[in-house]
């Protein structure tokens, strides 16, 4: 038997109200059993609030150094978040920086808007000056930073870091490439129309410059509206009639103009087209289009005029292309493909005109 273990344990107690009065403990030593006897002397009730022993003990004073450095640290300040009209007003002076130095018409820059905190001007350019010249500007907008790369930087880092989702462009631009002059009905009939106007007997080489030349210019006048078109088109789609409450006095008029800015740019466009086109398709045509356009309904928005404008525009600029490709046939004849676009063009003026009229209102 191991040495100090108890063997035997009796606990004797008062028999009319159980008080214990004695313990008997025989525990086993290295020779004998040792017997031990508890046994009460005297007892005292008193309340449990008597009792410090269970109290909480009182707390430490804190040191005055503490005190004083606690109370020498400031709390930190929490700026308040910017409003939706302070919002929209960077936002605008945001847009309007871009447009003036032309980055609103194709490069992939967008604007958006960071936790209704921050206005993020973010995308990629050509080169590290445009990249500097674009961030250098934006730099003094209240709530607006600048995420800005150039399309080297973006390579490099999409090399090192894991793949993301791909960045969609801001606009839809035209993958066709500018149409190189092939024969099709509307260029023979084109053909005979230079022949016809020449003085001194007309060279095939002469004529198929004249009719590349003019491909050539159709298509990028077409395509300069176009890419103002996209810009009128996402101001459209992100600024409504009731924003417009929100704006302020500068930054309305801010927007108006880069609305007049984007509407003279196609207005000269369609000009330049009409100088270049119009004699020739009025002559292969037969008659000028004395149909009027299509109505404008006068109940109609804003959005939907500047979507009724980009659909104009882009139906010439379709044209424009298809006129002079022999790839893709989309006229019976030479003097229907005329009349197309002729009426395209009529088409894009009456909506040019109409927008430029709500825009004064």
């Amino acid at each position: 038997m191991a040495v100090g273990r108890i063997t035997e344990a009796s606990l004797v107690v008062r028999g009319r109200d159980w008080h214990p009065q004695t313990q008997l403990l025989r525990v086993r030593g290295e020779h004998e059993i040792r017997e031990y006897e508890l046994s009460e002397t005297a007892y005292e009730v008193i309340p449990l609030a008597a009792l410090t022993i269970f109290a909480l003990p009182p707390p430490s004073p804190a040191p005055a150094t503490a005190a004083a450095r606690i109370a020498a640290t400031p709390s930190p300040t929490v700026s308040p978040r910017p409003t939706d009209a302070e919002l929209l007003n960077a936002e605008v002076a945001a847009l309007y920086t871009l447009h003036q130095l032309k980055a609103d018409l194709g490069e992939q820059i967008e604007i958006v808007r960071k936790s209704n905190e921050q206005i993020v001007v973010r995308g990629q350019v050509e080169t590290p000056q445009r990249k500097r010249e674009l961030i250098a500007a934006l730099a003094g907008i209240p709530f607006v930073a600048a995420q800005i790369q150039t399309f080297d930087e973006a390579m490099a880092r999409s090399v090192t870091a894991p793949a993301q989702a791909t960045t969609v462009p801001l606009s839809v631009t035209n993958n066709n490439p500018a149409p190189a002059a092939g024969v099709n009905l509307f260029e023979r009939r084109l053909a005979r129309y230079f022949a016809e106007r020449g003085g001194a007997p007309p060279r095939a080489v002469s004529i198929s410059r004249q009719i590349a030349q003019m491909a050539n210019i159709a298509f990028t006048e077409s395509s300069a509206a176009l890419s103002s078109g996209w810009a009128l088109r996402r101001l459209a789609e992100r600024f409504d009639t009731e924003q417009d409450k929100q704006l302020s006095l500068e930054a309305a008029a801010r927007l108006r103009e880069v609305v007049n800015h984007h509407l003279t740019e196609i207005s000269a466009r369609s000009r330049n087209l009409r100088r270049l086109l119009e004699p020739a398709l009025v002559s292969i045509a037969g008659t000028s289009t004395d149909a009027p356009a299509s109505p404008q309904p006068a109940e109609e928005g804003r959005k939907a005029r500047v979507m009724r404008l980009f659909k104009a525009i882009e139906q010439v600029q379709r044209l424009s292309y298809r006129l002079f490709s022999s790839e893709r046939v989309f006229a019976a004849t030479a003097e229907e493909a005329a009349r197309m676009m002729l009426e395209a063009l009529d088409q894009l003026d009456a909506a040019c005109l109409a927008l430029e009229q709500d825009n004064r209102r």
